[in-house]
């Protein structure tokens, strides 16, 4: 049996872990949120999402938590919908 240093023994420690009980919400907490972001065509962000987690499926999670998972995963919002404004006739401009 070869001997290991303890920077190795260390490494090989690290690198046959599990994967941690935060990593594993994580994941199942990414699918949920992606669900809700699709669903409201990208215009759903970290806010009303965290409301919509609460609501409707009584999970309490934090904003910034959310916001974290979101960037993770390349998620941006749409933003704000423009209102449409009529354009003045040129009869209304040259009065």
């Amino acid at each position: 049996m070869p001997i290991l240093s303890c920077f190795s023994f260390r490494l090989l420690r690290f690198l046959n872990r599990s994967p941690s009980n935060l990593a594993l919400e994580n994941e199942v907490l990414s699918e949920i949120i992606r669900a809700i972001f699709f669903r409201h065509q990208a215009r759903y962000g970290a806010r009303r999402i965290q409301v919509e987690l609460k609501c409707e499926h009584q999970i309490s999670v934090s904003r910034k938590r959310i916001g974290r998972l979101l960037c993770m995963q390349g998620l941006y919002t749409k933003g704000k919908r423009r209102k449409y404004r009529k354009q003045k006739s040129l009869r209304q401009k040259v009065l």
